[in-house]
């Protein structure tokens, strides 16, 4: 744990000098398994047998997979459909502090 922790404060060190980052630290940069980080549409640099990585990539690549995410709540109202009541959604929280209740109500077949 204590070298992932030093791995993720050298990369939030280098990417604020723009140095080159090791595979080790963008995959702590990202928080994944260096394995991963092989996988990915990431650009990289090779000198001789050692993998760096452009900070500027690394960002670049985070700023492009960003997605953006929106209530089911909000879908609906941008698709035009009515508002929807979260009890239509949702379980009462009374239904799920209660396991006995939510049998009961599971068993007589009741939305």
């Amino acid at each position: 744990m204590d070298d992932t922790k030093s791995a993720a404060q050298a990369a939030a060190d280098k990417m604020a000098t723009g140095s080159l980052l090791t595979l080790d630290e963008v995959a702590a940069r990202l928080s994944c398994a260096p394995a991963t980080v092989h996988r990915l549409p990431l650009p990289s640099i090779r000198i001789g047998r050692l993998l760096r990585f452009d900070p500027k990539d690394v960002e670049a690549f985070l700023a492009k997979s960003r997605e953006e995410v929106v209530a089911v709540a909000e879908l609906g109202r941008l698709q035009g459909n009515p508002p929807v009541d979260a009890q239509q959604v949702w379980p009462s929280r009374r239904l799920l502090d209660d396991p006995a209740l939510l049998v009961a109500q599971f068993k007589s077949g009741v939305n």
